[in-house]
C-alpha cells in the first residue's frame, strides 16, 4: 500500500519516512504552498480496534488544539477521506532512538530531553490527553537538542494490554518498546498521567545512562559521573513500580526538575565566584601566601578523592529519605552487591534498529 500511495488531496508525497504503531508516516509537500509536511495515513486496522472514525476523533481534535513547543502539531485531519490520514507539521530531526544509537548523550543533553519530554506532557496531561506509548521512538529530536518533540498519541479507547502480553501478542505494539509501558499497563490496562511518567522516567535513565532501568538496577549518577546525586529521587520517583509513589502530576514533576536545574546553576556559580577570588588573591598576595593557598587546595583536593565515592552514595541515600518517595521494586543495590541488570520475561530486552 506504501509504495502506490503518492498524493493525498492537495499534498504531494515526496518520501516513505517509515510506520509507527498508528499508520505509516510521508513527507510530503503542499501543491497550493510549497511547504513540506508530513502526512500520516492512519491503519485501518488501528480503526476498527477503536470501534471506527468516530471514537477517535475527539483524541484528535484535542491533540490539534494543543499549542506547545514540545508536542509535535496536527495541521488537518481527513477521517472521511480514503484512506484516512492527518496532516502534521514537519520536524527536521530524528526519533530519539536513533540518536540514542548513534552517540552517547551529555548529561546537559540527557537532562534537557527530560526536560522537555515533561514540559510537553504536561501541556497534553492538562487538555486530558494522555499518551500511552511514550518512548524514544514517539521523541522527535534535531541533532541540537534545540528542538524536541512528543509525537504518536495513543488513539480511541485503551487497549488490553495486559491480554496481549500474557499471551504473547503484541499486535501493533513494538515488542522493543514494552519496556517503557508502566506496570499497570501490562498488568491490567490501567493507566494515567501517571503511567506517562513512568515512561519519562525510563526515558530519562536511558538518556542519562544508555540503558534502560530493569531489576535492582544502578542509580543514574553511579552511572553517570556527571549527573547529579540530586537528580536519582527525582527519577526514582517516576519509576515507583506502585503508581501512588510517582508524581501526581506532570506539572509537580517539571516543579522538581526546574528546582534542581536552579540549584545546579546556583552551585556552579558560587564554584567560579569562589575560583575567581582565590586567584585574586594568589596574584595580588605574596609568594608565600601562594604556597600556603596552594597546600589547602591540594590537601582539600586529596580529600575529595578519597571521599568521593563514599559521599556521593551516601548523599543520593540520605536525599532519597525525606522525599517520601520510597518506591517498590525500584531498590538500588548497596555498594557490596553486584548490580543485576536482567530484564524481565515479560520485557526482556530486543535488538534494536532504526524507526521513525
Amino acid at each position: 500500500m506504501a509504495a502506490e500511495l503518492s498524493k493525498f488531496g492537495s499534498y504531494e508525497a515526496l518520501d516513505n519516512l517509515g510506520t509507527t504503531n498508528t499508520g505509516t508516516v510521508y513527507r510530503v509537500r503542499d501543491e497550493r504552498t510549497q511547504k513540506i509536511h508530513m502526512v500520516k495515513v492512519l491503519d485501518p486496522e488501528l480503526i476498527e480496534r477503536a470501534g471506527g472514525v468516530d471514537t477517535i476523533r475527539a483524541d484528535l481534535d484535542t491533540i490539534q488544539s494543543l499549542r506547545h513547543p514540545n508536542v509535535g502539531r496536527i495541521l488537518e485531519t481527513h477521517l472521511d477521506s480514503e484512506p484516512v490520514y492527518i496532516v502534521s507539521e514537519y520536524v527536521d530531526g530524528l526519533p530519539l532512538r536513533m540518536l540514542l544509537q548513534e552517540r552517547r548523550l551529555t548529561f546537559a543533553e540527557g537532562f534537557r530531553v527530560f526536560r522537555e519530554v515533561c514540559a510537553g506532557l504536561a501541556a497534553a496531561h492538562g487538555k486530558g490527553l494522555v499518551h500511552r506509548d511514550l518512548n524514544p521512538k514517539n521523541v522527535i529530536v534535531s541533532r541540537d537538542l534545540s528542538t524536541v518533540k512528543i509525537t504518536d498519541f495513543g488513539l480511541g479507547p485503551l487497549k488490553d494490554f495486559s491480554h496481549e502480553v500474557s499471551h504473547g501478542e503484541t499486535g501493533d505494539i513494538d515488542a522493543r518498546t514494552l519496556k517503557y509501558l508502566a506496570p499497570e499497563f501490562l498488568r491490567d490496562s490501567t493507566g494515567d498521567e501517571r503511567s506517562d511518567i513512568y515512561s519519562a522516567g525510563v526515558l530519562c535513565y536511558e538518556a542519562l545512562t544508555g540503558r534502560t532501568p530493569a531489576g535492582r538496577f544502578s542509580l543514574p549518577s553511579q552511572l553517570n559521573s556527571d549527573a547529579p546525586p540530586e537528580l536519582d529521587p527525582i527519577v526514582l520517583r517516576c519509576l515507583a513500580t506502585d503508581r501512588g509513589g510517582r508524581y501526581t502530576s506532570a506539572d509537580e514533576l517539571i516543579q522538581d526538575i526546574r528546582q534542581l536545574e536552579e540549584r545546579l546553576r546556583l552551585g556552579l556559580a558560587e564554584n567560579l565566584k569562589g575560583l575567581a577570588g582565590l586567584s585574586s588573591l594568589g596574584s595580588q598576595g605574596s609568594r608565600t601566601w601562594r604556597s600556603v593557598l596552594l597546600g589547602i587546595a591540594l590537601l582539600a583536593l586529596i580529600g575529595l578523592v578519597f571521599g568521593l565515592g563514599i559521599s556521593r552514595k551516601r548523599a543520593a541515600t540520605e536525599l532519597l529519605r525525606p522525599s517520601g518517595a520510597t518506591q517498590e521494586g525500584t531498590t538500588p543495590p548497596s555498594p557490596s552487591e553486584p548490580e543485576e541488570t536482567s530484564t524481565p520475561a515479560a520485557i526482556e530486552e530486543q535488538p534494536t534498529e532504526s524507526n521513525v
